[in-house]
């Protein structure tokens, strides 16, 4: 078998930059690391700030579909027992009044609440302590049905004016 040998053809000067590693660019300098470092910092922090909105928007999310199940809840009792019975003290803790009547404790025009219902997840009145939610409503009694407009805002240690959330629905209940 036949070997070729192949010349070098290296000068002295490319014999010492291949040995001492001088001329080439094998790393990153200085002002392309920082420089690569801003704009991650920068990323990240958009990034993060998004993961934040989206967690907030995710825990009112919640609020605002447990006030609307909350709020179904509180109607659909009230439709099935339209007239409370005051020998029954279950019926006495709906959180929504006897709707054979006209009454309210909110007026919607100025948004003056005037004596607000504390409602717990169960959807019946309860101590300021222990409420998630405050319901406010007004009541207005017709011929054969009660218009009844609700709104439940939260936390319940809140004003209207001041609150995290709040949820309306306004709705028609037939009485007898």
């Amino acid at each position: 078998m036949l070997i070729l040998a192949q010349q070098s053809t290296l000068t002295h000067a490319d014999a010492y930059r291949v040995r001492h590693n001088t001329g080439t660019a094998n790393g990153f300098s200085l002002v392309e690391v920082v420089t690569a470092l801003g704009i991650f910092s920068v990323a990240i922090i958009g990034v993060i700030s998004l993961f934040i909105v989206g967690i907030h928007t995710g825990s009112e999310s919640s609020k605002t579909t447990s006030a609307a199940n909350l709020s179904a809840l509180i109607v659909n009792q009230r439709r099935l027992t339209p007239v409370d019975h005051s020998t029954n003290q279950e019926l006495q803790n709906f959180a929504l009044p006897d709707v054979h009547v006209s009454k309210r404790n909110f007026v919607p025009e100025t948004a003056t609440v005037t004596d607000p219902v504390y409602v717990g997840i169960d959807g019946y009145s309860t101590t300021k302590e222990a409420a998630e939610y405050v319901l406010v409503y007004s009541i207005q009694r017709e011929a054969r049905v009660s218009n009844v407009y609700m709104l439940l805002y939260w936390p319940a240690q809140a004003t209207l004016q001041n609150a995290a959330g709040r949820f309306e629905i306004a709705t028609q209940i037939p009485v007898p």
